[in-house]
């Protein structure tokens, strides 16, 4: 349109021109007229003098001529242009016109469509159910604000909660669940109370929605000026109130502090019921007084404002104080909001997230429509509606409609009723609720699958009987309203005509209901009454009402007119009975077939998704354990999920928890990453370098020679090795000796504080161990926090703390063998003079100074950083991880809990009478042997299961005691060492000042260690009875195939099934047809012959659906015949694959047993029975405590070849490489089978690391020994 206007502005300038120079061209023409005629009259004599030139220029041309043709020529041009960009115009109108009429038409719709969802029956019965008072989602979060509010670690240096720490605990994980909590009028005020340092923390609250709660959950008889009653019956804020008590005598006044006034009826007809006799109580209503021209952003915001400025301590309450502390409150609930929106999709279900997307869309459709400021259409009704509707596309896409739909279908599968009877009733209930809700049709025919004809007849006669029961309940409830709340003008009435109806009610019910019962999945009438009975019963029950004060008008609205009349058809004496016979057992079998492979699928889905799961958590899991500065937390949350998420029973377990499990893995992934990006932040302050000078730029002439004897020589070799040496000297050292010594002393560091908690675990001193806890791991503090009560809750909390140091232990020794540093004190101590000679063999210049500089200092920030985890009494030393007592049991059995406590807590008396901190040391004394649930490692984990039946790979009986009981017996029998006397004053005891000095100790563990996994490895042997459920891959293409051919099977049954249900019917109509057709012998011929006509189409389509059926079931037949056979040689396949496997396995296994026990012996100097294979734990073990009392007494005399024992090791890695390679090819990655042969091969790679670092450790000291003459 500007284009336009300015074209034709141009135009009609165009032609002011034009008529200008005409203007001037007729002015100047007049001109030359006259002059010429001047010049005439003048010298009429004189004869014009010939010119030698020849001019090119016409004397009577006028040059504005040629200026005026070029005008109208541009003339012409831009009426061309303005005609084109005129039809362009009016077609580009035309456009706009219609697109606006169908945007303002697609609107009105739109709001059409809103109001009739909002309205309807299905999104009131959706709004119903998620809409209830959130009281008791309230008082949880209550809850955990108040302990989050406890916890230190939770707390920033202003001494407030800290928003994103308090998210990342379990109020985080319920906000996400429950959001919709943060649109509920106290949520406003929870968040102010306990992020903001304005209010006094001594107040309890007691929240409630209903005021019976005060008679159920209060006694108010207790609460003191400090308990506070919150009163929220919905999202109204003008509806809530804060409720405070004070007692005094016999009189308990209440003080009422809301909004608005509220009516109180019921609550003082609570109070009276609920107070002693004798007890007066007074209630005094107050409004708010500080906020009554304070304007929020949304009503539900005021109430939990004013609750919070009614307990503000402080009198500099003003309109900007009010202002100021509301905008604190709204930055911390938008943080709220904002965690809520990029989290909740992910694990609430679709149902919720389409309501609360349905509520914000009409939100803001409403605040699109009253904000609209600018009069043209097309901004207000396309431009700003695309923008307002951009954001829903994803949310309202036909993708989400899908899943929803999917979900409903597989909600209505699993609807499985026991049997017939069940079916019929459920059917009658819904058929009154078709027109209200569309997936009633979903549900009734889902119902009516594999139902016969003579079945789904008898539903009409439910559909009557349910009928009459729901209107009958909606009377009564009527008539109880109308009698409370009538008006006084017929009171009188009301009272007189009650009782006289209720009566006549129950006269109806005694010759119904009474006499109606459901036998043999149909409905019995025990009785038979006339059509006149019922229409009697009604006449008078319609005066009753009258008398009652009933309008028709309220009737018809409710629904209730001439409802018992249709109860005549249940008691005709006419009646015919259907008899429903042999029905159920067919309806169940065919229905399980139907239902059986949507829930099927649902339940592949699932395990999928959770195979994917444990497959990113493993991969993460991998992350966080090669990081220089392990996550401990993070690492001990994976393994929990992992252990979960392996033992989760998709039959039993609830959507609520898979979700969850899933959502914890993105969390999870989350919390890893930003640890990651949190060490990779530990950089120095910037450095400011003086700004570069000018470079002297050389030109070709001062590079030239003016010498002509000058010899030349080429040194491009030389200045090329010169370029390099001065390139590898600017370069910055790594400084990996300093990373390694941060990396060792924060395991040893956590493994001290892991030991000091254990240490305090039977101790009073509950400040110190929770401050510890809060170091290692957040839910053992709150756990502590929560408060010890009794026995049980302190067994608890020993038996997580168990579980979650079993698996630090067995998560540090996995990491320190693979870095090779286990027990490896020869290496820390080369380390260790590495760093103290780094100034003298560190290649420093001015070149790389910078980049060293930074290195060191990033390395300073980042173990200043990691120090803040550590406690004050935990000494930072240099020093290896070692294998301890205990980590037997950590590793094999960790559901011991009680006994593994009881080692470590042994074991850390002797070091500390080796230390000189005690001066005897009590012998061991093991508690009962009694298994806790919970643990997420050891053998007891690795576990087959079947829907609901578990199969342990290892047998509890069988397997788990007899090598608990070697494992302890041996660990008494070491621990026993130690109090002998002679061991104590005369040997290596004697000079040790540590447990860390005591190698024999560690050597003879190593070799436990060894033997203990060798032999359960052995012990797979037995699990041939169980063999069909190891998960093979090598017949996956078989698998495949199998599938394909159940699925084609499936599918002819139904289409089987739809065809005898469809043979049913048309056989019912031919035998009806037949029937008509020998009524009608004596109609006209027409009539007759139409009927015969009936009949003849109905034999064909029946005759046709027979062989159809006959053909089908030939064919299933036959495909059931196949896959049968197919099955039978695939079972027979499968087992052999099995067994081969299981037996290759054994054989690697007893490869690398023969390796291990030909070296333990020897380098025990114990010799080898001739039957390698049948070698006596027991003896063995004794054997290594021998070993551990000969070292500890002669310790100058032990001669361990450390060689062969590294070309043991040598040799065993590469068989533990061959059966990795073995269980990789053929077995899945989830299979426990799979978990423990990757578990047997840590276990025995830090068997051997530890035993070869403590044998060179242990030869090491024996030098200085001997070289010191310290014995």
């Amino acid at each position: 349109k500007n284009e336009l206007e300015l074209k034709q502005a141009a135009l009609d300038q165009c032609k002011e021109n034009i008529q200008e120079l005409e203007s001037q061209i007729i002015e100047s023409e007049l001109i030359n007229q006259n002059d010429t005629n001047v010049t005439n009259r003048a010298m009429p004599n004189l004869r014009s003098r010939l010119s030698r030139d020849i001019s090119i220029i016409h004397p009577d041309e006028n040059p504005l001529n040629s200026r005026l043709n070029t005008l109208k020529q541009e003339q012409i041009k831009l009426k061309s242009e303005l005609d084109m960009l005129k039809n362009d115009y009016y077609q580009s109108y035309d456009t706009r016109t219609t697109a606006l009429d169908k945007a303002i038409a697609a609107r009105r719709n739109l709001n059409d469509e809103i109001k009739n969802l909002l309205e309807s029956d299905a999104y009131k019965f959706v709004r119903e159910q998620l809409e209830k008072p959130d009281a008791k989602e309230l008082i949880y979060f209550l809850r955990l604000l108040n302990e989050a509010r406890k916890n230190s670690t939770l707390i920033n240096r202003e001494g407030l909660l800290d928003t994103r720490a308090v998210l990342a605990t379990s109020f985080g994980r319920e906000l996400i669940e429950h959001d919709d909590i943060l649109e509920s009028s106290l949520a406003f005020f929870l968040v102010g109370y306990y992020f903001l340092p304005y209010f006094d923390q001594q107040y309890q609250f007691y929240i409630i929605s209903n005021w019976e709660q005060i008679n159920d959950d209060i006694d108010i008889n207790t609460l003191n000026p400090h308990d506070l009653i919150i009163y929220c019956p919905n999202k109204n804020s003008y509806e809530c109130c804060l409720l405070s008590t004070t007692k005094q005598n016999n009189t308990i006044s209440i003080t009422i502090s809301s909004i608005q006034q509220i009516n109180t009826n019921q609550l003082r007809t609570v109070l009276n019921e609920s107070l002693p006799d004798g007890i007066h109580c007074h209630i005094k209503q107050n409004i708010f007084e500080h906020i009554k021209t304070t304007m929020t952003e949304n009503g539900q915001e005021l109430f939990g404002l004013a609750c919070l400025m009614h307990l503000y301590q402080g009198d500099d309450i003003t309109l900007l104080k009010i202002r100021e502390i509301y905008d604190q409150i709204k930055v911390i609930f938008n943080e709220l909001k904002y965690f809520v929106e990029h989290n909740a999709a992910e694990y609430k279900s679709l149902t919720v997230l389409m309501y609360q997307n349905i509520n914000r869309f009409q939100t803001d459709l409403d605040s699109l429509i009253q904000s609209a400021i600018s009069d043209d259409l097309w901004i207000t009704s396309i431009q700003q509606m695309w923008i307002f509707i951009k954001p829903y596309q994803e949310k309202f896409s036909s993708t989400v409609a899908q899943k929803i739909q999917e979900e409903l279908q597989y909600s209505i599968q699993s609807i499985e009723p026991p049997n017939l009877s069940s079916r019929l009733t459920s059917l009658g209930y819904l058929e009154p609720l078709k027109e209200k809700y569309g997936c009633v049709h979903m549900i009734i025919q889902h119902l009516e699958e594999g139902m016969s004809s003579t079945a789904i007849e008898s539903i009409p006669e439910f559909n009557i009987l349910f009928n009459f029961v729901n209107k009958i309940l909606k009377l009564l409830k009527l008539i109880v309203q109308h009698t409370i709340f009538g008006k006084d003008d017929f009171i009188y009435e009301l009272y007189e005509n009650t009782p006289y109806a209720i009566s006549h009610l129950e006269h109806i019910f005694q010759l119904t209901l009474s006499v109606i019962d459901i036998v043999n999945n149909q409905l019995h009438i025990g009785v038979t009454q006339t059509e006149s009975i019922f229409n009697d019963l009604q006449i008078k029950l319609d005066e009753y009402l009258l008398k009652l004060k009933f309008s028709n008008k309220l009737l018809i609205r409710y629904n209730l007119t001439n409802f018992i009349r249709p109860l005549a058809l249940l008691f005709d004496p006419n009646r015919r009975l259907i008899t429903i016979n042999n029905t159920s057992n067919d309806i169940t079998n065919e229905n399980s077939s139907i239902t059986r492979d949507p829930l099927e699928l649902r339940k592949k889905q699932m395990q999928s998704q959770i195979n994917e799961t444990i497959k990113r958590l493993k991969e993460n899991l991998i992350i966080a354990s090669q990081l220089p500065i392990q996550p401990q937390p993070i690492i001990q949350r994976i393994h929990t999920a992992l252990h979960k998420l392996k033992t989760f029973d998709i039959n039993q377990d609830t959507e609520k928890n898979f979700k969850w499990l899933i959502h914890e893995e993105r969390t999870l992934a989350d919390l890893l990453q930003n640890f990651i990006q949190e060490i990779n932040q530990y950089t120095t302050s910037n450095v400011t370098l003086p700004d570069d000078e000018p470079i002297h730029e050389i030109h070709e002439v001062e590079l030239s020679l003016q010498m002509n004897n000058t010899r030349t020589l080429n040194y491009e070799n030389e200045l090329n090795i010169l370029q390099q040496n001065i390139k590898n000297s600017s370069q910055g050292n790594q400084f990996n000796e300093l990373s390694n010594v941060i990396r060792l002393t924060n395991a040893h560091v956590s493994s001290q504080t892991w030991l000091r908690a254990a240490s305090l675990l039977k101790s009073n001193n509950n400040d110190e161990l929770r401050d510890t806890l809060m170091k290692l791991n957040n839910d053992l503090a709150m756990q502590l926090e929560r408060g010890l009560n009794n026995e049980d809750d302190k067994n608890i909390l020993m038996d997580h703390f168990a579980f979650a140091y079993a698996q630090f232990r067995s998560d540090i020794l996995n990491v320190e063998a693979e870095q090779g540093m286990l027990s490896n004190y020869i290496d820390i101590a080369t380390l260790a003079n590495s760093i103290q000679q780094w100034t003298k063999k560190t290649n420093l210049n001015v070149f790389n100074m910078f980049d060293n500089i930074k290195k060191i200092s990033d390395d300073l920030n980042l173990t200043e950083n990691r120090m803040q985890n550590f406690t004050t009494n935990v000494s930072c030393s240099l020093l290896p991880i070692d294998i301890r007592p205990e980590d037997l049991i950590c590793l094999f059995i960790p559901e011991y809990t009680t006994v593994m406590l009881t080692i470590c807590e042994k074991f850390n008396q002797i070091d500390e009478f080796l230390s000189g901190r005690i001066n005897k040391i009590e012998p061991l004394q093991l508690p009962s042997f009694v298994s806790s649930n919970g643990a997420t490692n050891g053998l007891s984990s690795f576990t087959y299961r079947d829907k609901s039946i578990s199969t342990p790979l290892f047998d509890k009986q069988k397997h788990i005691v007899e090598i608990r009981n070697y494992s302890t017996t041996f660990i008494q029998q070491i621990i026993a060492l130690f109090m002998e006397p002679k061991i104590q004053t005369d040997g290596l005891m004697n000079v040790s000042i540590s447990v860390k000095e005591l190698f024999p100790i560690q050597i003879a563990l190593s070799f436990a260690l060894l033997i203990l996994t060798d032999w359960i490895a052995l012990k797979l042997d037995d699990f041939n009875e169980h063999i069909h459920l190891l998960t093979i891959t090598t017949l996956k293409e078989k698998d495949v195939e199998l599938q394909k051919m159940k699925t084609n099977i499936y599918h002819l049954e139904q289409d089987i099934n739809k065809d005898e249900r469809n043979l049913e019917k048309i056989s019912n109509d031919y035998e009806n047809a037949e029937i008509d057709r020998e009524c009608s012998r004596n109609e006209a011929y027409s009539v007759r012959d139409r009927l015969q006509q009936i009949v003849d189409r109905c034999l064909i389509d029946k005759t046709n659906l027979e062989q159809q059926i006959k053909k089908k079931k030939e064919q299933l037949s036959n495909d059931q015949l196949l896959l049968h056979n197919e099955l039978i040689m695939y079972k027979s396949r499968l087992k052999q694959e099995q067994d081969q496997w299981l037996f290759e396995a054994v054989h690697y296994l007893k490869v690398i047993s023969e390796k291990l026990i030909t070296c333990i012996t020897d380098a025990i100097n114990k010799p080898m029975p001739n039957n390698k294979s049948q070698t006596d734990i027991t003896t063995l073990l004794n054997n290594i405590v021998d070993f551990c009392r000969q070292n500890l007494l002669e310790p100058t005399k032990t001669n361990l070849n450390s060689t062969k024992i590294q070309q043991m090791k040598d040799s065993i890695i590469s068989e533990l490489n061959n059966i990795k390679t073995h269980v990789k090819d053929k077995i899945v990655d989830n299979d426990p089978m799979y978990s423990f042969i990757f578990f047997y091969c840590d276990l025995i790679c830090i068997g051997l690391d530890s035993l070869i670092h403590s044998t060179l450790s242990w030869n090491k000291y024996i030098d200085t020994l001997k070289t010191t003459q310290m014995i």
